[in-house]
């Protein structure tokens, strides 16, 4: 693939991705911080908002994988920006604190893509997305437990190691916990996505965005790493 074509469309989709989840984060802070009074944010509808956030952006990280060839050192960078997180909110906010947030999985998707990306580009494009679009929906529900309503082994879920894996202990979760299960499936969704996409000369049509939020999309990490600070004093001058 040619490197030097920007494919400006997904860069916008994820800068739409990123406004939502700083939007999100601003309400969350108003809620739980500032003590806003907001029953409606408790309802399900936010935890589906919640919910598409995540789906937005692990679908969109999969579906790029490909175009760069530098994938483990991208997410290698993506678990340490990851840890930073964990470590901040474990020292700043130990009520609040973070061991396996979005980042952590992302990188660790990025890696273990890496490790198989021989492998994955010799499945046909189509089966693996109906495979892994079908393993994320089996598996959606094991923080939890079971997995389409049969009870899983509590033995399973012990350990920081399972945790990262996809069966964490209750002290685990935090508020932000994204399990490598299931969301390395909707990685691999992404992935097998781009492929069809590529087969089917269709990133063609993404080449055109829209530019405020294609450029916002170029920069999300660096802008998900300082987004909640800002936003936390932002709302501190307002609320102090």
């Amino acid at each position: 693939m040619n490197e030097r074509i920007r494919y400006n469309l997904i860069d916008t989709l994820r800068g739409i991705a990123f406004i939502s989840m700083a939007i999100y984060h601003g309400v969350w802070d108003m809620v739980y911080i500032f003590g806003k009074d907001w029953d409606w944010y408790g309802l399900a509808y936010s935890r589906i908002w919640q919910q598409s956030i995540c789906i937005g952006f692990i679908f969109i990280s999969g579906f790029c994988f490909l175009m760069g060839r530098s994938g483990v050192k991208r997410g290698v960078a993506v678990l340490l920006c990851g840890a930073v997180v964990s470590l901040f909110t474990n020292i700043f906010m130990p009520e609040n604190k973070i061991y396996f947030g979005v980042l952590v999985c992302i990188g660790s998707c990025m890696v273990v893509a890496y490790l198989l990306r021989e492998y994955i580009v010799k499945i046909n494009c189509y089966v693996g997305i109906c495979i892994s679009l079908a393993l994320f929906v089996l598996f959606k529900n094991v923080d939890k437990g079971y997995i389409m309503g049969i009870r899983l082994p509590y033995f399973l879920y012990r350990g920081v190691v399972m945790a990262y894996v996809g069966f964490p202990e209750n002290m685990y979760r935090g508020v932000d916990y994204f399990s490598l299960v299931p969301w390395v499936f909707l990685f691999f969704t992404g992935i097998f996505s781009y492929i069809a996409f590529e087969k089917r000369d269709l990133l063609k049509y993404t080449i055109r965005g829209i530019r405020p939020l294609s450029f916002i999309g170029r920069h999300t990490l660096a802008l998900y790493m300082i987004h909640q600070p800002v936003i936390y004093c932002l709302l501190w001058l307002i609320y102090r």
